[in-house]
């Protein structure tokens, strides 16, 4: 089996502009993070999950079921983010803003989606 550590540091070597990579329960624990830049992470976790779930409840009022990928910026970074499977497990690539692609990051999520997915459930796999 994969260990979760292991693809989280294969991520930052496809990403220009490289900050963050984190892996997050619904609960807002923390499962895995590889983090090049200090800053808050404990902090941002726990924010970008209380936007999950926001974002999920807007979801269900306006009748839609998922999104794929959700993108938030700020003066100096990309945050990304979206749910791994159908779960309530999440994954945040955080890139500065100057150099990290919208486009790649999109795709590095649905890539890397699975083998997340397999990492932290090895019974499914």
């Amino acid at each position: 089996m994969e260990k979760l550590n292991n693809i989280l540091l294969e991520i930052t070597a496809k990403i220009s502009g490289f900050v963050s990579v984190y892996v997050v329960s619904g609960e807002g624990l923390t499962l895995a993070r590889y983090t090049r830049e200090k800053f808050n992470e404990e902090y941002l976790d726990a924010q970008m999950t209380m936007v999950m779930k926001l974002i999920e409840k807007s979801l269900k009022l306006l009748g839609q079921t998922s999104f794929k990928f959700h993108l938030i910026t700020t003066r100096k970074y990309f945050l990304s983010f979206s749910y791994v499977k159908d779960s309530s497990t999440w994954v945040g690539i955080v890139t500065r803003r100057d150099t990290g692609l919208i486009g790649n990051l999109q795709q590095i999520m649905e890539q890397y989606h699975i083998r997340i997915w397999n990492a932290i459930n090895p019974r499914n796999a």
